[in-house]
């Protein structure tokens, strides 16, 4: 059920007031982004943020703020209030937003939090006013394939095969607060806010209201990440789509449409989560493998971390093999990894051949039967 709170009531009734979680799974830990617009001309000293019941906060860490001074937060029971430094005089209608991390979720399916804003004396100046509804989702054994989660995914001894039969992983098996961030790497996901300044445009985010395609630089940024970005504009400007297209080693694209480009002013803001290596990369033998060279395999190239597992799966109706080298007349064939020496065994359709990577380099393999079939695998440190 949504978590109600009473009417609105004060000096006014703040508006566009949203909270966007980082993670919508019941029980999980994550950062939220909640954003509102004033009501009234004030000058603001706190900010107060109610979650409602079954929410952990006691732990709750300020990220960063937008719209507003610089401040701290304290905690009390399901209230966080944001104190601003410097009391802020502010002209409605402001857009204000302030992220905050390690907030735990409920299992609540449906849920709303308020927000209040305080002035000098603690008199409301708007609110409180309840957030747009934002849903959280219980993760279920339907949501799960059989055979998905695997040992080379868990830590040895972590868990035991027996415990990964199909369908048996539910939360009964996961105990609260047993995955903590000392269990994850840092590296694993990160926040970045790229402002209309020298920082934003030195890699690559310059809005001005003309540009739509922003090439951004990020040194972190892999074939293999997931990018999900918002972009905040400022109040009064038109709201722009725009999306990540294509990514490459350390550089991805935001494109936006053309019906309303980015104005001076705007902010990119993006979350990154980038798979842990050793991993394992799927590759295919495409249908009708044997009349084709470069797009006989996919991806081409295949490009991979050290330590990282290749597996090709046969999507064709005939047999093929997977063999280093140039071809049949290199006199290296087969050396760095072979699924088929002596031709035995070959991989029939829907069959598959791994191999793992343990130096870095270019290799070039083919098919034995149809050496015209080519492939690439570059393997970086």
């Amino acid at each position: 059920m949504p978590f109600g709170l009473p009417s609105a009531y004060g000096a006014g009734a703040l508006t566009n007031v949203f909270a966007l979680p980082s993670n919508n799974l019941f029980k999980g830990t994550g950062f939220y982004n909640i954003g509102f617009t004033t009501a009234t001309t004030g000058t603001i000293k706190t900010i107060e943020i109610t979650f409602p019941a079954g929410f952990n906060v006691a732990g709750a860490k300020l990220i960063q703020s937008v719209g507003m001074g610089a401040g701290s937060i304290s905690i009390s029971g399901q209230v966080v209030k944001y104190t601003i430094t410097t009391a802020v005089s502010v002209t409605a209608p402001k857009a204000m937003m302030i992220m905050i991390g390690n907030v735990v979720n409920p299992a609540i399916t449906s849920n709303q939090l308020s927000v209040t804003t305080r002035d000098t004396a603690a008199g409301i100046i708007d609110g409180p006013t309840n957030s747009a509804t934002f849903t959280l989702t219980q993760v279920t054994s339907s949501m799960i394939a059989g055979s998905s989660i695997t040992t080379t995914k868990i830590l040895d001894g972590q868990v035991m095969n027996s415990d990964l039969a199909s369908n048996s992983v539910d939360s009964a098996k996961i105990s609260d607060a047993t995955i903590t961030s000392a269990d994850t790497s840092p590296s694993f996901m990160k926040f970045v806010q790229l402002l209309d300044n020298s920082a934003g445009h030195g890699v690559g985010w310059d809005p001005n209201g003309i540009l739509r395609v922003f090439m951004i630089n990020d040194t972190d940024v892999t074939s293999q990440s997931n990018i999900l970005l918002t972009l905040i504009t400022p109040f009064g400007g038109s709201d722009s789509n725009c999306g990540v297209d294509s990514m490459k080693e350390a550089q991805f694209r935001v494109y936006c449409d053309s019906s309303s480009v980015p104005p001076n002013g705007s902010y990119l803001n993006y979350i990154m989560i980038t798979k842990q290596h050793p991993l394992t990369q799927a590759a295919t033998i495409v249908l009708s493998a044997s009349s084709k060279t470069t797009d006989a395999f996919t991806p081409y190239p295949i490009i991979i971390k050290l330590g990282d597992t290749v597996t090709w799966k046969n999507e064709d109706t005939t047999p093929h093999t997977v063999t280093s080298g140039t071809g049949p007349s290199d006199p290296n064939k087969g050396i760095a990894f072979d699924s088929s020496p002596g031709l035995s065994p070959l991989i029939n359709p829907g069959n598959s051949y791994s191999h793992t990577f343990s130096q870095t380099g270019l290799y070039q393999y083919f098919c034995q039967l149809h050496p015209n079939m080519i492939g690439q695998v570059g393997v970086d440190p």
